[in-house]
């Protein structure tokens, strides 16, 4: 299973953990470069933002096109820009803290300043769109009723995804060469690979492995819970009301993977397969808990290979793949048994008491 990476691309540590130079890597060596791979930054910055804005100005000018079927997505009263207002809020706050910190980079406490003040502004800008709106988390998807049955029912979906993925990673290994399987592997190096496990590196240099709880907080937790709020809560509902479920889900997991950077060809496609997952989640169950949940649990991926990575073998993922079917196998059985009992016992999916359909318009 290859893990989504859990936050978007702003590269902040590259602001704050070099010491002599603007990224990781140490490449910049005169002024020229240094103008270069600050262009690149904003171009990866700007890009996102840009397509979110033209995206939403596209969908604005469409008439609605789905029809009220008394699902949550009928009564999110909030239009298509409220999303690309976040994702502009929330990169700006990461654009601008690295400068503010600038003089203290490589220092742990000055990236976990910046955390903190980003988780701020995301809890802020919450609060701030939940004025004025009633049952505005609710409407999000946040709320405990019939959880164990969302849970269930989603957990189908869940299982029989990472079933598929486990199959197809051990049929992919089985026509894999160790040295190609060797090779495949040091994309995964500490120093050099994605934002979490970076971090996690500095992290544990830096204060010690107690420190790791720090990044582990704000890529695995935060940033699962950030990013399915923008991309699934306030984006996938009024995209949803567009251009209907179908085309939502594929929209919203386009935008989910075109915000992430340094993207290869199999973890693009990684990344959209998890887009998809995330935004089907939150069709089914009409709840952002389960897709957090899952989320959570695919980002796990880069945290754990930090702990593994050097005793990973080819032997060794091939039989994790062996028993990852074996494992998602009898889930997802158990799933679809308890699901179909708890349907012939009367469960059906239902909204919040709380949230009365009909009092909301469609908004453009």
């Amino acid at each position: 299973m290859m893990a989504v990476d859990a936050q978007i691309p702003i590269p902040v540590l590259e602001y704050l953990v070099a010491e002599n130079s603007f990224t990781c890597y140490g490449l910049v060596k005169n002024e020229n470069q240094k103008k270069y791979f600050v262009m690149i930054e904003w171009v990866q910055i700007v890009a996102p933002v840009a397509m979110f804005w033209i995206s939403a100005g596209f969908l604005y000018l469409r008439k609605n096109n789905c029809p009220r079927t008394g699902t949550l997505f009928d009564t999110q009263n909030w239009g298509l820009l409220l999303g690309p207002l976040a994702i502009t809020i929330i990169f700006l706050i990461q654009v601008i803290g690295p400068k503010l910190f600038w003089n203290f980079r490589g220092n742990p406490l000055a990236v976990t300043l910046l955390w903190m003040t980003e988780i701020g502004f995301f809890v802020g800008v919450l609060f701030f769109f939940k004025a004025g709106k009633e049952h505005f988390f609710a409407k999000l998807g946040f709320f405990p009723d019939q959880m164990l049955f969302r849970f269930v029912s989603g957990l189908r979906w869940i299982s029989g995804f990472y079933l598929f993925y486990a199959l197809f990673g051990y049929v992919l290994l089985s026509g894999v060469t160790v040295d190609e399987f060797s090779q495949f592997i040091l994309r995964y190096d500490s120093k050099e690979t994605n934002q979490i496990v970076r971090s996690m590196s500095f992290f544990d240099s830096s204060w010690g492995s107690i420190s790791l709880l720090i990044p582990f907080f704000y890529f695995i937790i935060y940033g699962s819970i950030y990013q399915e709020v923008v991309f699934r809560g306030f984006l996938y509902g009024p995209i949803r009301k567009k251009i209907g479920p179908f085309f939502g889900i594929i929209m919203t997991a386009l935008l989910f993977t075109f915000v992430h950077y340094g993207l290869t060809i199999s973890s693009f496609i990684d990344i959209f397969l998890h887009g998809i997952l995330f935004a089907f989640l939150y069709e089914k169950t009409q709840s952002l808990i389960p897709s957090i949940f899952v989320h959570i649990f695919s980002n796990m991926g880069p945290a754990s290979g930090y702990f593994f990575k050097e005793k990973i073998s080819f032997e060794a993922v091939q039989s994790t793949g062996r028993w990852g079917m074996l494992v998602f196998s009898v889930i997802f059985v158990f799933a679809v048994l308890l699901y179909q009992w708890m349907i012939k016992n009367g469960n059906t999916l239902k909204l919040p008491s709380s949230l009365v359909l009909g009092q909301t318009q469609g908004n453009k």
